[in-house]
């Protein structure tokens, strides 16, 4: 499995070529989130929210605001086999051609934890993969600010949450390892919108660089 970067500071992975869906989403799911962390300085560049767009599983736009410190504004583009890490403060953006015979694109919710199961939970399959999973209603409360009902599952001896919120979309997923609790927020959740494929391309105003 290629690894494809890892845009989002330290706790977001993309992974290419991982094992083909059964079945391809024509619709396209919009997403902005942010990391929550017990102790997670709310004016840092971690605490920043992220957008994320995806179709299917061949089609991902992932970005981050600009980060000062690193002086930089990070943006993956994946219309695969076609990728792109792109920096756009600097303008440039590195491409590469996947060439397995399988072409899929991974974006695990939590990634580097657990085994295969906590890593197919993935942003825009959330509901699916709790359902599937068998979760457990653990009762309603406020969560973030926001009444929300949530479902509990313990998988590859970590305990993960999903919170929906009262209009049925995704609100926050947190997980547990016994050692360290964080979660991702979703700000904005919005599934079944007609595809822009514009999203998938790189932008007019980067110059491209082949990767070796």
């Amino acid at each position: 499995m290629m690894r494809l970067g890892v845009i989002v500071s330290f706790f977001l992975g993309v992974a290419v070529l991982a094992p083909p869906a059964a079945a391809t989403d024509p619709t396209m799911t919009h997403m902005v989130f942010r990391f929550v962390a017990q102790g997670l300085d709310p004016d840092s560049f971690a605490a920043t929210p992220r957008e994320m767009w995806r179709v299917g599983r061949r089609y991902l736009r992932l970005q981050e605001q600009p980060d000062p410190d690193r002086g930089i504004h990070g943006l993956i583009i994946s219309n695969a086999p076609d990728n792109w890490m792109i920096d756009l403060h600097a303008k440039e953006a590195t491409h590469a051609i996947d060439d397995g015979d399988e072409i899929d694109v991974s974006v695990p919710v939590f990634p580097n934890v657990g085994g295969e199961v906590v890593q197919a939970l993935e942003f825009g399959g959330e509901l699916d993969f709790f359902r599937e999973q068998g979760a457990k209603d653990a009762g309603s409360g406020i969560i973030g600010g926001r009444r929300a009902r949530a479902q509990m599952l313990i998988v590859d001896g970590v305990q993960l949450t999903l919170y929906v919120g009262m209009d049925g979309r995704p609100w926050q997923v947190a997980i547990n390892t016994g050692q360290r609790e964080w979660a991702i927020r979703y700000e904005v959740y919005e599934a079944g919108l007609d595809p822009d494929w514009s999203l998938f391309e790189p932008p007019e105003s980067v110059t491209v660089i082949e990767a070796r």
